[in-house]
């Protein structure tokens, strides 16, 4: 009976969480370090983010989703956090966000040795290839998620024989990455603080631009962490089209960008 009542129970509150998806995806919004939220997963999908970061480490045969390496064993891992929760979501629709034909990204930021978190990787997503984009013979096959590898090491020696490779690599924020084709470095990331001022100033803007030019050649969308949620720099962001904001207030990151950055008079949310 307590059984049957937990089902009850867990099947209750995915349908809650999976109606309260949003409507209205925004295109650039990256959810950092979402598994610490209140709601890892739903809360990010509540606010339309299209992309989210899960920090993993690999612990006796599985990937421990965590921040720092204690206490893995108690730690819940990728694939109950967010793999099978998505699997299901996804039962019953063809993308994450209705209407939205993109994928969801899943950064997947490597906190063990690369050597041993990418082959766990790939053997944990086996059962869920039939959801993942994929490349093939030189192109890019889109379904209704992405996984983004974050971590250093990694290359395309690694996944250059594999049939169909379904793993994407965050990249550099200063260059294209020369050892791999272009459409397998989707992204470039780096700590904001090492390239600009804390104000994002006019010569900062500039070299901002620079930075985003450059990526766009090898079409790479940058993001840049660790940069403070004020809508001030939110704008200039935006405004030199950087791709991916970096965000840890997904409530006011999505008020902001539905005030400011559509005129689409439908995009009404109660916040």
């Amino acid at each position: 009976m307590r059984f049957l009542l937990t089902i009850g129970i867990s099947i209750l509150t995915f349908s809650v969480f999976a109606q309260n998806i949003s409507s209205r995806p925004i295109p650039c919004a990256h959810a950092h370090n979402d598994y610490n939220k209140i709601n890892p997963l739903w809360g990010a999908l509540k606010y339309g983010f299209t992309s989210i970061e899960v920090d993993v480490f690999a612990h006796k045969g599985e990937l421990r989703v965590a921040h720092v390496g204690v206490l893995l064993s108690i730690r819940k891992t990728l694939e109950t956090l967010y793999l099978k929760p998505l699997s299901k979501l996804l039962e019953s629709r063809n993308w994450v966000y209705e209407n939205y034909p993109e994928p969801l990204i899943l950064m997947i930021d490597f906190k063990t040795n690369l050597h041993e978190t990418l082959p766990l990787l790939l053997e944990i997503i086996k059962p869920y290839r039939h959801l993942l984009t994929y490349y093939h013979a030189g192109k890019v096959y889109k379904k209704p998620l992405q996984l983004l590898i974050s971590g250093s090491g990694f290359s395309y020696e690694q996944v250059k024989d594999l049939d169909s490779i379904f793993v994407f690599l965050d990249g550099s924020v200063n260059h294209c990455e020369s050892d791999f084709p272009d459409a397998l470095v989707p992204r470039g990331s780096a700590k904001f603080s090492s390239h600009f001022s804390a104000k994002l100033d006019s010569s900062d803007l500039v070299k901002l631009q620079t930075k985003v030019d450059d990526a766009a050649l090898c079409n790479k969308k940058l993001r840049f962490y660790a940069m403070k949620n004020h809508k001030k720099l939110w704008r200039k962001a935006l405004d030199a089209h950087v791709g991916w904001v970096n965000v840890d207030q997904k409530r006011k990151f999505a008020k902001f960008y539905w005030e400011e950055y559509t005129t689409d008079s439908t995009a009404v949310i109660k916040f």
